[in-house]
């Protein structure tokens, strides 16, 4: 099993200031600095990251759709051409917060991304009337695709970034690696290129193509009709996410590190998608992670970052949790604290010529061991009390694994916001599977506990809402997407620390899930729509097993 650190070697102050609509924590002493870029709602956070990045104003503005994420990632290499922010708007109103904060930067030039289905003609409107010497210039096509084109076409460049028009993932975590290279992303199809974007490429003289995602997001059929095509995909979004920023590491400036929530919710893009030009002008990237999802950022931490950066989270603690940014800082501590320590070592050896017999003063280089022989663990609990939770946890039984996990949350540093949010029904599943997990020779420390807890609870939690997401529907229209399906699949197959639930092997689970998922995708959209109906007049579902046999 996997570990993290999830204590602080050191106690830290800090203190929390509000301004702007944007939350930022300033850490103490020489520890790395966390800020977080957030409002009441994806609307305000946009204008936080524009206060952040043009504090100072400037010319150009990106007005995109806060409903929808294609034309704003798309328009991230045409913020960075322009040095402009990306500004939220819902389709049908401008808020007066967003025209106060055209009018702060003082831009002289708008972008309107989308065609009047994206953002109205009422919202152009206001923006004319706010300041009638402003030139607003919409840039829109019949669909994402057609509208990712003619940003392409004010690009200048003979390199092209080619992401799944389906899913916002891939394409934020290239968006802006690709703006600070001047490349445009395009969008497509999985199995088809649409004409759109094949007739731009006929049009152009493209050098490289690069490809994100494996051939389940983008065919290879498609890769081997691409220029000089390289794919970057991993088995899910958070190893694309690593390999892009492995690809470009000597690219990205990594004194910045922001991190945003890359699924598995459908909504999750929100606060990222201003946050993209604020990396791309920064020449940073973006980490993805999930909402209680600590390990997929661990990688990337451990091979590029050297130096202490600013930590930046992109949203509020409803998106990305406090606890999950605490977890890349403290890591990032550990990594950077052992090559100053490294450093620190040689420098003395250089000084010293008979330093080696040189005694230490009180071992210091063992975390949490006191002069009293070391019997206190990491985060300075008593090995003997830790061993005793354990020892209860791992002679638990099914009936009694539940009260054991509660009553012990504290000292296992469980957080059981998200648990308490689940029916008792699936706390007491949680419980056994906790039972079923358990290695053969037992949890061998706190931190084995928690992962397991955590990756089964995030599991219940996404599983209870989607199930509330099928029983609260009212029209095909608000499943469509099947993301009810796709995003338990996503979370499950990404690398979570489990291998049985309620019963069956992970494999098994995440089978049949999958073949409900490709059998759905390669309907027709009459017979998707047939099938969604089933799905709803069927409706309420118990458990996510009888919803899945409904799709049968």
């Amino acid at each position: 099993m996997k570990k993290k650190s999830l204590l602080a070697s050191t106690a830290l102050s800090v203190s929390i200031l509000m301004c702007s609509g944007s939350y930022a924590y300033a850490v103490d002493g020489n520890s790395i600095k966390t800020k977080r870029l957030s409002g009441n709602d994806r609307y305000k956070t946009s204008i936080a990251v524009s206060k952040d990045g043009w504090n100072n104003g400037c010319d150009y503005v990106v007005l995109a759709s806060g409903e929808n994420y294609p034309d704003a990632l798309c328009a991230v290499t045409l913020a960075k051409k322009y040095d402009a922010p990306v500004l939220l708007c819902p389709k049908n109103n401008i808020s007066n917060d967003i025209l106060s904060e055209i009018k702060r930067l003082g831009a002289k030039h708008i972008f309107i991304m989308g065609m009047q289905g994206a953002l109205s003609d009422k919202v152009e409107a206001e923006v004319k009337k706010a300041d009638s010497k402003i030139t607003v210039e919409r840039i829109g096509g019949k669909n994402r695709y057609e509208t990712a084109v003619k940003v392409a076409d004010k690009i200048d460049s003979s390199e092209i970034v080619l992401a799944s028009g389906d899913n916002y993932a891939d394409a934020l975590s290239i968006a802006p690696i690709a703006a600070k290279k001047g490349i445009p992303v395009l969008l497509t199809g999985k199995k088809s290129l649409p004409v759109e974007v094949q007739k731009f490429i006929k049009s152009k003289s493209i050098t490289k193509t690069y490809i994100i995602g494996q051939n389940g997001v983008i065919s290879k059929e498609i890769e081997n009709n691409m220029p000089n095509s390289e794919r970057l995909g991993g088995k899910d979004r958070y190893k694309t996410n690593l390999q892009i920023i492995n690809r470009f590491s000597k690219d990205i400036n990594f004194k910045k590190v922001y991190a945003a929530v890359g699924g598995p919710g459908k909504k999750d893009f929100a606060d990222a998608l201003s946050g993209a030009a604020l990396a791309a002008k920064n020449s940073s990237s973006i980490i993805l992670t999930s909402k209680n999802q600590k390990k997929y950022s661990q990688e990337i931490i451990k091979n590029n970052l050297s130096e202490k950066p600013e930590i930046i989270a992109l949203g509020g603690q409803s998106v990305l949790t406090d606890s999950v940014i605490d977890s890349i800082k403290i890591n990032l501590d550990k990594k950077v604290s052992t090559k100053e320590n490294n450093k620190d070592v040689n420098e003395k050896d250089k000084d010293n010529t008979s330093g080696a017999n040189t005694p230490s003063t009180g071992g210091g280089t063992s975390s949490g061991s006191t002069t009293g022989g070391g019997k206190t663990s990491d985060d300075g609990q008593d090995k003997d009390s830790i061993k005793k939770v354990l020892d209860s946890i791992n002679n638990a039984s099914f009936l009694n694994m539940k009260q054991v996990l509660e009553n012990n949350s504290k000292a296992l540093g469980i957080d059981l916001e998200k648990y308490n949010t689940l029916n008792e029904g699936r706390k007491k599943v949680t419980a056994s599977d906790m039972c079923a997990n358990r290695p053969a020779s037992g949890y061998k420390t706190a931190n084995d506990v928690k992962e397991m807890f955590d990756d089964l609870v995030q599991t219940r939690v996404l599983i209870q809402d989607s199930l509330d997401t099928v029983n609260n529907a009212k029209s095909v229209d608000e499943l469509k997407d099947f993301s009810f399906v796709k995003d338990v699949y996503d979370f499950m197959s990404g690398g979570v620390n489990y291998t049985k639930l309620s019963g069956k092997t992970l494999s098994n689970y995440n089978s049949v899930i999958k073949v409900q998922y490709d059998y759905y995708n390669e309907l027709s959209n009459a017979k998707k729509e047939e099938l969604l109906k089933k799905l709803i007049k069927g409706a309420p579902y118990v458990s996510y097993s009888q919803m899945l046999e409904q799709l049968m």
